[in-house]
């Protein structure tokens, strides 16, 4: 994978200074960032590292989920058909017998049937 870059450059102090994030290898562009637009609610259009940060957690998290997704479904097809192969080839008259208990009610007609004659 490539080695990303970016450079910030900070004038001030932390409550009164300004500064800028410069995505240097993608040329996306120049950001400028504040610690009182930081702490404000709107953000005036300036970014700050938790936004930055927010941003690359998500898309990193997404492109993983993706793969992982992306690996079980390829897996899925084979292991699914794998499992149900001894069953599917199986047909109903290969199936062993199982005899049913004295006291179930098919037992109890069967035996009153060919008693009566």
């Amino acid at each position: 994978m490539p080695t990303r870059t970016a450079r910030t450059a900070w004038d001030g102090g932390f409550e009164d200074g300004s500064g800028q994030v410069e995505l240097t290898s993608s040329g996306l562009g120049t950001f400028e960032m504040s610690f009182p637009k930081r702490s404000s609610e709107d953000g005036g259009g300036v970014t700050n590292p938790e936004e930055l940060l927010g941003a690359a957690h998500s898309a990193c998290y997404t492109m993983q989920l993706t793969a992982v997704l992306e690996t079980r479904r390829r897996r899925r097809p084979a292991a699914r058909s794998a499992r149900r192969s001894p069953r599917s080839t199986r047909s109903p008259s290969t199936r062993p017998w199982r005899a049913e208990p004295a006291h179930s009610p098919t037992a109890a007609a069967a035996s009153s049937n060919t008693s009566g004659t």
